[in-house]
């Protein structure tokens, strides 16, 4: 599962702060950065400040708190099946 953050505060958070989180963060100054966001429609272009991607339910809840600790909005995408 991934799940990808959108901030809309001037200032990023620390991804250090997510206490717990086992998974993969990526930030938009991170190599792959493009290559995660990336949708299946070529005409949607988001682009979050962070993008967390969840190995698990524990991940999942590490980064709602950080989400909402830190007034940030959330969008969820799954994968993996049509």
């Amino acid at each position: 599962m991934t799940t990808m953050i959108v901030s809309h505060r001037s200032q990023q958070p620390s991804v250090a702060e997510i206490n717990g989180f086992q998974g993969r963060l990526i930030s938009a100054d991170h190599a792959d950065y493009d290559i995660a966001r990336a949708v299946w429609n070529g005409a949607i272009d988001r682009r979050p400040r962070l993008i967390a991607r969840c190995i698990g339910t524990a991940d999942v809840i590490a980064a709602v708190r950080f989400a909402r600790d830190n007034d940030m909005e959330i969008a969820i995408r799954g994968g993996g099946h049509n």
